[in-house]
């Protein structure tokens, strides 16, 4: 159950509008280690393939390196 970071756009959010905005906009989000590790281990499924998609693409360079640390679990 560990948490992952926030999306990227959270990070660069350059007011808390934009960072409260954005907060509410994971609804797909994966939001510990072990539901990572749940959706790439059953990536070949339609639903778990959408839900990696979707964190990978609000992921930066520390979602990068934790895509790696899941391979090697």
């Amino acid at each position: 159950m560990l948490p992952l970071p926030a999306a990227k756009t959270q990070w660069e959010a350059r007011s808390e509008e934009t960072w409260l905005g954005e907060l509410g906009t994971g609804v797909l989000s994966i939001t510990t280690f072990g539901e990572l590790v749940e959706a790439k281990k059953r990536r070949d499924e339609a639903f778990h393939a959408q839900w990696l998609n979707s964190w990978n693409a609000e992921s930066d360079h520390l979602g990068f390196l934790l895509n790696l640390a899941v391979t090697m679990v």
